[in-house]
């Protein structure tokens, strides 16, 4: 296996297989998300801004699939960071819920404890 990293990112190759990983500190899924619609947001309006431009239609076949490929990987990033975003938020309800649950059982437990049954 081959693995090289630079500024934050990561490319590992094995075999027939790529991986490649960016180190984010301090982000969460949530803030990427944003940045990766920004992103994507920015890259639409260009493209709609230059799509009537001079280029040669051999030119613009190429530029046109790249930049939708682009947009495609953008859209699916921002869409797993979103839902990943979700799954903590929910966990992390669950974890306040869950600790107030343990709260009131031991409140409880020596009350319990105390009596016969």
């Amino acid at each position: 296996m081959y693995s090289h990293s630079n500024h934050g990112i990561t490319a590992e190759h094995k075999g027939a297989d790529m991986l490649v990983t960016a180190h984010s500190p301090g982000e969460s899924p949530l803030s990427l998300a944003v940045q990766r619609a920004a992103q994507l947001h920015g890259l639409l309006l260009m493209a709609s801004d230059h799509g009537d431009s001079n280029l040669d239609p051999v030119d613009l076949e190429g530029t046109w699939e790249s930049l939708h490929s682009l947009a495609a990987w953008l859209a699916h990033e921002t869409q797993v960071l979103s839902e990943l975003a979700v799954l903590q938020g929910r966990r992390s309800s669950l974890g306040d819920v869950g600790a107030g649950c343990a709260a009131v059982q031991s409140a409880a437990a020596p009350s319990m404890g105390a009596s016969s049954i």
